[in-house]
């Protein structure tokens, strides 16, 4: 029992693997320090103070003018089809009301 007993596998081949991956680590951690400190800026810009906020004078009036605005493109202004008359459109086209469009004929443009 006084004999040390001899391992089974190579262990200089362990310990090489081992130092080996700890080498191809440290060159890998180099690689990308070195790579992107050339990339990064020698000094940052100095950050801006922002504005103040600017608060609508009238609130309601302007949102009255955007709603308004809003209710006018659905209802056909500026050359679109009002809603009521789309669905009036899709509903006479029955079952076939989702089917592929046909191709536009070629017309003066």
């Amino acid at each position: 029992m006084d004999e040390l007993r001899q391992p089974d596998f190579p262990v200089r081949w362990v310990v090489a693997t081992i130092a080996a991956s700890l080498a191809l680590l440290c060159i890998a951690v180099a690689v990308v320090y070195f790579g992107y400190t050339g990339a990064r800026p020698a000094s940052y810009p100095a950050p801006d103070d922002f504005g103040a906020p600017q608060l609508e004078t009238a609130p309601v009036a302007n949102f009255d003018a955007w709603r308004a605005e809003q209710r006018a493109l659905m209802n056909g202004a500026e050359g679109r089809t009002p809603i009521e008359e789309a669905m009036q459109i899709i509903a006479e086209r029955g079952a076939a009301a989702y089917d592929p469009l046909p191709a536009p004929t070629e017309g003066p443009r």
